[in-house]
């Protein structure tokens, strides 16, 4: 099944909702007119009885009363309407005009109240009133009284309703063709921004420039652009270092590649004797043990830029760790410093302080020391400082960078610095060549447990 465009569904919602309160105030506007006509009608029909019930008294023993059915024509009794008059308890008829319903229809005992009702096609009020003395008179029984009740048509209030149903019926109409068009003409405002942000970046996939377009409100949509200018230059930029950084390995890995080609060639010809040979075969040893170093380096960066090795989190003593790689390494390494514990993984926090001892140890003159110290905020310091040449750069901090060597560099292909920083920033920290008096230090920062 196909599933409906972003273009679509936003359209249909518009309308959905337009159509759905359309009905409601359709609905509530006929129901109010409804109740507002059948309450006047009611208070009509109430007018009327007790204009017929003012008419009525006890007199010479009975109940009389001077309603006439000129009076009763005046009230509006006729064909649409009715007035009748019955007296209490007997219910003997005194007056019945118009179109009436029956007494029978009324309680037998009816409560001294009104009664509204809608009987048939006809609206209905009973009105029951008792019956005032006269002075000259003998007293009226209890229960004398008379019940008055008048009467209307309701065909008038239901075809003025079939008609306001009709006009609402037309106006819905007119306003739902209307929410269709404006939903439309919002849904392709609202997804317009989308198709261009959309266009941008399949230019961007396709390897071009693509400016991320904005409308200028700091809307959703132009928070969404500037996302987007982040994550496409952020592509870019990393697109930008696997091209510089395939570049730099291949140049890394053609001199070492030649140059162990060159001595098994060399070392194949006839002339050469057992010694050399041998010799040849050492430089290829050696050769091949740097360009393993190499490769398990960058090895291990692509494994850090693919955030594939993950992280477990254990208790490290940074001093401790340190003292077991200088102690592995060789003499004329000082570690100093208490305890500092941080959490990271022990594996490559060992990669980390290795990388910094070997790199100080390798351009050192006497003698590398390590300080290990826990900063008052809360961040533990790791600093190695050798005594040889310095980094000897305009700017030390390029060193973080993959295959950039200090000079002069006896050996190495310029990235156990690149790993360092790596590896720190994976922990949260950092690393940074500080200024030192002679030689050369680098400090690493790492949040402290």
């Amino acid at each position: 099944m196909r599933h409906l465009s972003l273009t679509a569904r936003t359209a249909l919602w518009f309308v959905g909702v337009a159509a759905l309160l359309l009905a409601v105030f359709s609905v509530a506007s006929w129901i109010a007119v409804r109740t507002a006509m059948l309450e006047s009608l009611d208070e009509q029909l109430a007018a009327r009885a007790q204009a017929i019930i003012a008419l009525c008294e006890w007199d010479r023993g009975q109940v009389e009363c001077e309603a006439t059915p000129e009076i009763a024509a005046r009230l509006g009794a006729g064909p649409d309407a009715g007035i009748a008059l019955w007296t209490l308890p007997d219910r003997e008829p005194l007056l019945v005009e118009g179109a009436p319903v029956a007494a029978a229809a009324i309680p037998a005992q009816p409560p001294l109240r009104t009664q509204l009702d809608s009987v048939g096609d006809w609206r209905v009020r009973a009105a029951f009133a008792a019956i005032a003395n006269h002075r000259d008179d003998p007293p009226a029984p209890p229960d004398a009284g008379v019940l008055v009740v008048t009467t209307a048509s309701l065909a008038p209030v239901r075809a003025r309703l079939r008609e306001l149903g009709l006009t609402l019926a037309i106006e819905g109409i007119a306003c739902l063709l209307l929410a269709i068009g404006l939903g439309a003409f919002v849904s392709r405002r609202v997804v317009d921004p989308l198709r261009a942000l959309g266009a941008a970046a399949r230019r961007v996939a396709d390897g071009r420039e693509a400016a991320v377009p904005r409308r200028g409100t700091g809307d959703e949509i132009d928070r969404l652009a500037d996302v987007l200018d982040v994550a496409f230059a952020s592509q870019r930029a990393a697109l930008e270092r696997q091209a510089r950084f395939t570049a730099d390995a291949a140049h890394e890995l053609r001199n070492p590649i030649a140059s162990i080609r060159t001595s098994a060639e060399v070392a194949q010809r006839a002339e050469r004797t057992p010694a050399e040979r041998a010799g040849f075969l050492d430089d290829i040893a050696r050769t091949a043990a740097r360009m393993g170093a190499t490769v398990e380096a960058l090895l291990e960066l692509a494994r850090l830029d693919a955030g594939a090795q993950p992280l477990r989190t254990e208790d490290c003593d940074l001093s401790g760790l340190a003292r077991e790689l200088a102690a592995s390494i060789g003499d004329g390494i000082d570690v100093r410093g208490e305890p500092v514990h941080v959490r990271g993984d022990r594996r490559l926090l060992g990669i980390l302080i290795g990388n910094l001892l070997h790199n100080a140890v390798r351009f050192r003159v006497s003698r590398v020391a390590v300080d290990v110290r826990r900063d008052p905020d809360g961040t533990a310091e790791l600093t190695v400082t050798d005594d040889g040449p310095g980094a000897r750069v305009a700017d030390p901090q390029a060193l973080f960078e993959r295959f950039r060597r200090r000079e002069p560099s006896p050996a190495g292909a310029g990235l156990g610095l690149a790993i360092v920083a790596e590896i720190a920033h994976a922990h949260g920290g950092d690393a940074r060549f500080l200024d030192v008096a002679q030689g050369a230090a680098v400090r690493v920062r790492l949040p402290a447990t």
